[in-house]
């Protein structure tokens, strides 16, 4: 479509020289009142500026066509949803309103399909594939949250490092042994090199299958090193254990070479000359400890080592060991007497005590912080440690009857008290300091303000309160009281 502009014609009157017609004035007048004027648009290049606001106005016949004009943009409403968009001169249109830009500050992307396949997400697994990302040396960062671990170069040390929660900060370089073939890993298998591996007694554990129990290997108390050679194995087999119930077999025992005790003419009931075969435990030795029926000992001492006598539990799943103390010479633990079942007592656990005499020459009754004087009172639940008062005073019950303090024996005091008058003040709290609520107690007013007012006044165990019938007037130091109070 082609465009007539507004006609400009030359004039001699003075100011401008070129001046537009009337049929001018009423087509531009037209298209400002929202007609449609054919041929003519206009066309503006000095800036506008808009103090406030101005609208679209969805295009009731439909979307607009594209500018005819080249490298041309048409911003209009659309009617469909009302929502601002360009057209270009090809056609193509941009929803202004939903802008798919990954950089702008004004929309929060949320479709990651549409952001670049590089960036990394802290709601999912991120891969680099194949590239290296580098780090820059920073100096030691603030600890993470709880859970987390913060992984930086250190500046002081120039190596790849972890900072916990804590504050604790490793080297993944040198923290374990170089960051290299040296380093132990929990998440995947290691090779040890050509190098001695120490483990203390009762340190190293192997799990069940089930990833639940251990084996302990314990260390025996060998006084010199001793080399433990594993079989020329050519097949795979089990370890056997001194009194695990096990079968062995392919296994030659040279008597000459062996201690085999408790056999007897009488308790032998086959024998070849590569085997004995003992018969039940009727023919068997009576001094053996069986571990599958109840055994009586005789009169002879059982020494169990330290942490070696064991007492399970009724349900048989843990025990209590039996430590021995670091005694330098034999000590007798004699049992009570008892008359009916009882229960030990041990220094940790909470129980309660019957029928005991604590005699206190021979025992120590002791408290945090304690300091000569001090007592013991009951706090209604159990008895506390209560401090000596000071100089000179006494024990007495408290005021209410509730409990029991240390007070001065009639302690007084006595004092001027001044105070400023304000017209709407009437109480005045002055403070005793015989430690107690007084016994008794004088007040006389000196002056209260303007006028002599009457006045009442009660005792507390730290002031005494002296209330006047109406509020002294406002005035500097006006008010003065005299008092004395006896504990």
């Amino acid at each position: 479509m082609s465009f007539t502009d507004f006609k400009e014609v030359t004039s001699n009157n003075s100011g401008s020289t070129t001046r537009y017609g009337g049929n001018d004035l009423k087509d531009i007048m037209q298209i400002f009142n929202n007609k449609t004027v054919a041929t003519r648009r206009i066309s503006i290049k000095n800036p506008w500026r808009f103090t406030e606001f101005f609208d679209f106005t969805p295009a009731a016949s439909g979307t607009p066509a594209a500018p005819t004009d080249a490298n041309n943009s048409r911003l209009y409403a659309d009617p469909s949803d009302f929502k601002l968009k360009i057209k270009k001169t090809g056609g193509a249109v941009v929803d202004v309103e939903n802008l798919d830009i990954a950089n702008s500050a004004l929309q929060t992307i949320t479709d990651k399909a549409k952001l670049h396949s590089q960036i990394f997400y802290k709601d999912q697994n991120n891969s680099i594939g194949s590239f290296y990302m580098d780090v820059a040396q920073i100096s030691t960062p603030a600890n993470p949250s709880a859970g987390s671990r913060r992984v930086f170069v250190d500046q002081a040390t120039g190596e790849l490092s972890i900072r916990t929660s804590a504050g604790v900060t490793t080297s993944l370089e040198t923290g374990g042994g170089g960051g290299g073939g040296g380093d132990v890993f929990l998440n995947q298998a290691n090779t040890f090199g050509d190098f001695n591996n120490t483990f203390r007694s009762s340190r190293v554990l192997i799990r069940n299958p089930a990833n639940t129990f251990g084996y302990t290997i314990v260390g025996s108390a060998i006084t010199a090193a001793r080399n433990v050679t594993l079989p020329l194995l050519t097949g795979n087999d089990t370890l056997v254990t001194e009194a695990f119930a096990q079968t062995l077999t392919n296994k030659t025992i040279a008597a000459g070479s062996n201690t085999v005790t408790g056999i007897t003419d009488a308790n032998i009931a086959t024998h070849t000359t590569t085997k004995i075969t003992t018969t039940a435990k009727a023919q068997l030795n009576t001094a053996i400890v069986y571990n599958d029926q109840a055994n009586t000992f005789t009169n002879l001492d059982q020494i169990f080592k330290s942490s070696r006598l064991l007492v399970r539990n009724p349900a048989d799943t843990f025990s209590y060991l039996i430590a021995g103390s670091a005694i330098t010479a034999n000590r007798t633990v004699t049992l009570p007497l008892l008359t009916g079942n009882d229960e030990f007592d041990t220094i940790a656990a909470t129980q309660t005590l019957t029928n005991k005499t604590i005699n206190a020459t021979n025992n120590t009754i002791t408290d945090t912080s304690t300091a000569a004087g001090d007592i013991l009172k009951s706090n209604g639940t159990k008895f506390v440690r209560l401090a000596r008062g000071t100089a000179l005073q006494v024990l007495r019950t408290n005021s209410g009857a509730t409990d029991l303090e240390f007070a001065s024996l009639d302690s007084e005091r006595i004092g001027k008290h001044t105070a400023s008058g304000n017209g709407s003040t009437t109480t005045f709290n002055i403070a005793h300091g015989v430690g107690a609520t007084p016994t008794y107690a004088i007040v006389s007013v000196a002056a209260s303000g303007s006028t002599n007012l009457d006045y009442s006044y009660t005792l507390t165990s730290t002031n005494i309160v002296v209330v006047f019938s109406t509020a002294p007037s406002s005035g500097t130091n006006n008010v003065v009281i005299y008092w004395i109070a006896v504990a």
